[in-house]
């Protein structure tokens, strides 16, 4: 399976295309469920995910929509790619008792994107943090108690995420926009936050990713709505996904094109008048020294 082109991606492209082909079909979802006595929760589900698609529920819209057998065999091979048959399986499956199954699909998706656009106003992002970042981050902005065991998996999650995205052999291209505010908060102490931005240097010296800093003398802008995150996909038919933060652990997944566009958009307006790349690590150098004084 060529990179980029994960079994999340491939999920997605499929319900996309069930969508497709019953908007073309000239059939409402309510029509559909009506046909077949179905929940119109079931249809939703099917087009939207996370979960799977079986095939007989597969095989029945393909026929009520008027699918020729080609564009079926099409359809199977999609599905078939959607459930991958080697072990172990992918890295956050083994956190399925933790992790919401939006989160998973976040994940899944995150890791097959070929870019990676990050805005966050407030902390740094969860891909990027360090160990002694993420203890205090996840103990201080919990909203709920949990038993210590489900918290330190949890926690372990986020060390595996950038672990494992990091050593992929084709790194998606990753371009990190921070307020400076994520910058000058001392989570963790000044000697805690200075190695936090020590790892954002050195991942942005290594090209792993890009950096770019909304400093404090820019008046307002978009960014301070909330953070988001913007993915991209390498095949030609996968439209970029956003995702929007709520609460610690939460979040919402959107593909609608105009709304992932307008966000994209925003981020460029963003990048464009934001503290980047050789600048972007002397401006981190400045916050560390004045961290040691």
């Amino acid at each position: 399976m060529p990179e980029g082109n994960g079994p999340a991606v491939i999920s997605r492209r499929l319900r996309q295309q069930l969508r497709e082909l019953r908007e073309n079909a000239g059939l409402s979802q309510r029509e559909v469920v009506e046909q077949f006595d179905w929940s119109l929760s079931k249809l939703v589900r099917i087009e939207n995910g996370p979960v799977g698609i079986a095939v007989a529920d597969l095989m029945v819209l393909a026929e009520l929509y008027g699918v020729s057998p080609d564009a079926k065999d099409h359809l199977l091979r999609l599905l078939r790619q959607t459930r991958p048959q080697t072990k172990p399986e992918r890295w956050w499956m083994e956190y399925r008792d933790v992790l919401p199954s939006q989160l998973q699909q976040f994940l899944a998706l995150e890791y097959d994107a070929s870019q990676i656009f990050m805005f966050h106003h407030s902390i740094v992002p969860g891909l990027l943090q360090t160990d002694d970042y993420i203890e205090v981050i996840c103990r201080e902005t919990a909203v709920q108690e949990m038993e210590p065991s489900r918290g330190e998996r949890l926690k372990e999650v986020r060390r595996r995420r950038a672990k494992e995205l990091f050593a992929k052999a084709a790194l998606p291209q990753v371009v990190t926009l921070l307020d400076e505010a994520v910058l000058r908060r001392p989570v963790g102490g000044p000697a805690g936050m200075t190695a936090q931005l020590r790892r954002l240097a050195q991942l942005t010296e290594d090209d792993k990713m890009s950096l770019g800093v909304v400093p404090f003398s820019s008046d307002a802008y978009f960014g301070m709505t909330g953070a988001f995150h913007v993915m991209g996909f390498s095949g030609d038919l996968d439209h970029d996904v956003l995702y929007l933060e709520n609460a610690p652990g939460s979040g919402s997944l959107q593909d609608k094109p105009d709304l992932v566009a307008f966000y994209r958009q925003r981020f460029d307006k963003m990048w464009d008048g934001a503290v980047k790349g050789t600048h972007a690590i002397a401006f981190l150098e400045t916050i560390i020294a004045d961290f040691a004084r």
